[in-house]
């Protein structure tokens, strides 16, 4: 307790000498630029506070570690800026934020960082004992036995194992430490009775790093059950990766994870709405924002290590499709997503995965050629690698897109009814890939529901940025193939009068009947 209110003082004494320093480089003076903003500097200084116990800037017990140390103090502040820019935005001080509260805040993260820091070693120090033999007590220190999670546990024969033992948990022949079943979720038990094959030929874990996965024995089972997080995965693609390197192609994998609904639904369930609401926003901006901006996203990495990422279901089912392997069954159940999944192929191991704002798309062009489609990104991340499952849960819907699409995003809703998404693809007919008038670009998997003649004849001309579908609007998939076929045929006679008249046809059923592809 002392310790942390040393430390808690220790930062107000940083926080004073920085806004005292900042007002001396504004050229006021500490004593009129603190008299002449008393209440706005009161409201800053109680934002400062409230920020810094809410991410735990404070607490003693989690700063062992250097990045755990540094992370509160991070997201304290980066938190504290958002919401006093708001502040100023809404209600301007005459310029007493530009001139001394950016500075002050500046000059306090960098002395808390280091406090943070120190604050570590000592705390490493202590844990350590190096500095115990100066202690004047005689009292003898008790050193707790590290706890190393068991990679295998399975029943002795010999042995009869209670399935309410305060430890472990028997689930037919497994035996399953307790703690990792209920880190798991409630439902975890159930789930892997129902559909799970829980026998000697089933491997249960509970790790989140891809090394630990590497040294499990080859070929000696043929299901991996792992009851950490997805989430919590530093490197997911990699970690699903070095699974699939232990299993054989039909074997199985089965996993749980958080949603970013579940998440949602967590913060909203902890805390009253408008609290909830602010810090489910912070939290989104930090978990799910910063993550994909080339900046912010290695000092994400740097702080969390990856671990409780937020994801979607499309981006944790696509990563698994992405990995080789295929979704047999999902369930969600107090507030996880447990999944099974079977190994059907080697990984794709794709670098340039669409995890950004601005993606390219693998598209089938002329002659059978693969091309990059620029687009801004509508779906989750690696919702691309969903197709084929998207294709077996639902049908086609009107225009030849899936019904029930959850891979969309809420943002993306948006940018499709407005054509924002395919703006970028204005690059690719700079550079000659597409032109003007044309087939829709499509992906390999669409591609191989078209009918054999029309793939043929596809592959003849390039794809264009304003399809037939915009002159005739088909319904159904099947008069979405009649129309390409009739266009590319017409095409073919009469190129220049053809992309003419379907470019004045789609033109005015986009403009004056507000044709739109869902």
């Amino acid at each position: 307790m002392k310790f942390k209110i040393l430390l808690f003082s220790a930062s107000q004494l940083i926080l004073a000498l920085s806004y005292l320093l900042g007002a001396t480089l504004s050229g006021k003076g500490f004593s009129l630029t603190l008299a002449d903003h008393f209440p706005q500097n009161f409201l800053l200084w109680v934002i400062f506070l409230i920020t810094g116990i809410l991410f735990g800037k404070f607490h003693i017990k989690k700063m062992v570690r250097i990045r755990r140390s540094i992370r509160p103090v991070l997201y304290a502040n980066i938190t504290y800026v958002a919401l006093v820019s708001l502040y100023v935005v809404l209600w301007s001080q005459n310029g007493i934020t530009t001139r001394i509260f950016y500075p002050t805040l500046l000059i306090t993260t960098v002395g808390e960082l280091l406090l943070a820091i120190i604050t570590s070693y000592f705390k490493k120090a202590e844990t350590k004992g190096f500095y115990h033999e100066y202690e004047t007590t005689t009292t003898p220190r008790v050193v707790e036995e590290p706890t190393t999670k068991p990679v295998t546990k399975k029943p002795s024969p010999d042995v009869d194992v209670d399935e309410d033992s305060p430890c472990f948990t028997t689930i037919d022949k497994q035996l399953i430490r307790t703690s990792e079943l209920e880190k798991a979720g409630k439902g975890a038990r159930q789930y892997l009775k129902q559909h799970v094959p829980m026998d000697d030929s089933t491997l249960v874990v509970s790790v989140n790093c891809r090394l630990e996965i590497l040294t499990l024995p080859t070929g000696e089972v043929n299901t991996i059950v792992n009851l950490q997080r997805v989430n919590d995965h530093r490197y997911v693609n990699k970690f699903l990766e070095a699974v699939n390197a232990k299993l054989e192609r039909g074997d199985l994998y089965v996993g749980v994870a958080e949603t970013k609904e579940m998440r949602k639904k967590r913060f909203f369930k902890r805390y009253s709405a408008p609290v909830g609401f602010v810090l489910y926003t912070i939290d989104f901006f930090c978990s799910r924002v910063a993550p994909k901006l080339p900046v912010l996203k290695r000092l994400y990495f740097c702080c969390t290590s990856g671990k409780n990422r937020v994801m979607s279901r499309a981006e944790i089912l696509g990563r698994l499709y992405s990995c080789g392997f295929e979704v047999l069954n999902e369930s969600s159940a107090h507030d996880r997503l447990f999944f099974t999944a079977r190994k059907i192929r080697e990984p794709y191991f794709d670098m340039n995965p669409t995890y950004g704002p601005l993606i390219r798309l693998r598209r089938v062009g002329k002659n059978g050629r693969q091309i990059g489609v620029y687009k801004f990104r509508t779906m989750h991340p690696y919702a691309e690698y969903l197709q084929p499952y998207i294709h077996k849960k639902n049908n086609l819907q009107k225009g030849g897109k899936f019904s029930n699409d959850f891979r969309i995003s809420t943002t993306g809703k948006i940018m499709r009814k407005l054509w924002i998404d395919e703006l970028p693809m204005l690059v690719n007919w700079l550079k000659g890939e597409l032109k003007l008038v044309g087939v829709r670009p499509l992906s390999e998997h669409y591609f191989n529901l078209y009918k054999p003649e029309l793939r043929k004849k596809r592959t003849r001309h390039k794809p264009g940025l304003v399809p037939p579908y915009y002159a005739d609007l088909p319904v159904t998939l099947e008069e979405i193939m009649e129309s390409e076929m009739r266009y590319l045929e017409r095409h073919e006679k009469n190129p220049l009068r053809t992309d003419w008249e379907y470019f004045w046809k789609a033109f005015y059923n986009i403009a004056i009947k507000r044709a739109r592809s869902a």
